[in-house]
């Protein structure tokens, strides 16, 4: 039987290697999705932090070993917001928060000890509901810590 294109044509696509390029694509879709993920977590776009002149950063002693973080945000209105990996919580009272942490400990996700949890204070936000908060999570077993901007000196 005659054929129009010649059998030797076919033979080059037989050996394009694929497995590199969809490996390439699995990489650069993981670095997107790391990207997308992480910026949710580190900025909440309702919150200006606070602005502390300081010579250096005060950073923890190398002996505390946490296993997990929870970003914790109050806006300028006193709302708190509970940022997850992809997604925001909101919570309408500091009741919500101490809650909402010792139901993620009673399912296993955080451990006393070795959880921080990171407030992230809107430099406007009220002091009413900044108190209620840390009262909250402290009073769940949890350590808090303020997250603010460092000034360049």
């Amino acid at each position: 039987m005659m054929q129009f294109i010649p059998e030797e044509e076919f033979s080059c696509f037989e050996k394009v290697p694929w497995a590199p390029m969809v490996d390439f694509l699995f990489i650069i879709l993981t670095v997107f999705a790391t990207i997308t993920v992480t910026r949710t977590v580190l900025f909440d776009q309702e919150v200006r932090l606070v602005n502390i002149a300081t010579g250096r950063a005060d950073s923890p002693p190398a002996s505390e070993k946490t296993s997990s973080f929870i970003n914790l945000s109050i806006n300028a209105t006193g709302n708190y917001k509970w940022l997850c990996e992809s997604k925001e919580i909101l919570l309408d009272t500091a009741r919500a928060i101490h809650g909402k942490l010792l139901q993620e400990e009673g399912e296993g996700r955080l451990k006393r000890g070795h959880t921080k949890v990171l407030l992230h204070i809107d430099k406007k936000a009220p002091w009413q509901p900044i108190a209620e908060a840390i009262v909250a999570v402290r009073e769940a077993g949890f350590t808090i810590h303020p997250v603010y901007r460092e000034n360049a000196l």
